[in-house]
């Protein structure tokens, strides 16, 4: 009988001693998938440990990567997390081509700051590493890593992160989930037409492509999508209606001219036209400088609308800016 009490004594010791290492592992990395980008959770709706609340603090996470990528070359990537009133870090980032597929490759960084996470459906997680989260460090730190980029018809590439900002005290109360995102073009080339990538015609409110209604904000990815690789937020002309026309660029949605809200070389935010009525399709094209696009083709619904929401994923929360 002694020594089955004995036993339990000491199975029960073994429980006590193993929680605090399962709760203090957590923090040598996130759990994959909880970038926020394409419809994944952050931190803030997942089981995470550093934080739960989505964009609700001071700070703020900021992705630095190049512009432009050519095939195969390697360039620095750099997540900042920062929050005034937090000193302990962590992060996690994903990059992707628009159609949701990986690409290029992550490369930890030298420091020992930043790790390669479980991958998940053919994604690359990189996140923070129990050195990465440096505890006490007050306003905030960078994870500097590297990105393998791929060739060049892969398209636009967009960097999805969430960081985390918490208080060094091992729970999630009080601690901040930030999240955000940066896209890198391939190059543009000179005198050649706008071309509009394949499946690249979506909603701007989540990048779905679900089929689009009249009214709706639609984002247009693809190449040489302005003139001189020029970029211009919209304007009200004369008649007090939206701008056509922006860096020499314009869009036609079965033949009636699209408002447009911004224009880059990679990207085209516009309005699909209210005329568009009675239909179960459309073409689209873009023309830059004399020069006109493949049309392509998109659905069309008469109620589809695009849900802008707080984490981008036309569910929850909605973007609300003024009630």
């Amino acid at each position: 009988m002694a020594k089955k009490k004995k036993r339990n004594l000491w199975n029960a010791l073994l429980l006590l001693l193993a929680v605090p290492i399962i709760l203090y592992a957590l923090p040598t990395g996130p759990i994959s998938g909880v970038t926020g980008g394409f419809g994944e959770p952050t931190c803030s709706q997942a089981a995470c440990p550093l934080g739960i609340a989505l964009d609700s603090g001071p700070g703020s996470v900021a992705i630095t990567v190049p512009g432009t990528y050519n095939s195969d070359e390697t360039f620095s990537v750099t997540v900042t997390v920062s929050d005034p009133d937090q000193q302990r870090w962590g992060f996690e980032l994903s990059a992707r081509t628009l159609n949701g597929q990986q690409a290029g490759n992550l490369i930890p960084g030298t420091d020992g700051r930043s790790q390669l996470l479980s991958s998940s459906n053919g994604i690359q997680y990189i996140g923070h590493t129990v050195l990465g989260v440096r505890p006490g460090t007050t306003g905030g730190v960078s994870f500097d890593f590297m990105w393998e980029a791929p060739d060049v018809s892969a398209g636009t590439v967009i960097f999805h992160a969430a960081g985390d900002g918490a208080n060094n005290d091992f729970g999630p109360s009080g601690d901040n989930i930030y999240k955000t995102e940066a896209m890198s073009e391939p190059p543009q080339v000179s005198g050649q037409p706008p071309s509009v990538n394949d499946g690249g015609i979506v909603h701007s409110a989540d990048f779905s492509a679900a089929p689009v209604s009249p009214g709706l904000i639609a984002s247009i990815f693809g190449t040489n999508l302005t003139k001189d690789g020029a970029t211009e937020l919209t304007f009200f002309g004369s008649d007090g209606k939206l701008a056509t026309t922006l860096a020499g660029a314009s869009v036609e949605v079965n033949g009636i001219a699209a408002p447009l809200f911004f224009a880059s070389p990679g990207q085209i935010n516009a309005m699909i036209p209210t005329e568009l009525t009675g239909v179960n399709s459309a073409t689209v094209e873009v023309t830059v400088d004399g020069q006109t696009s493949a049309p392509q083709t998109i659905f069309v619904d008469p109620s589809a609308p695009g849900i802008f929401t707080m984490d981008s994923s036309g569910i929850g929360q909605g973007a609300i800016l003024h009630v």
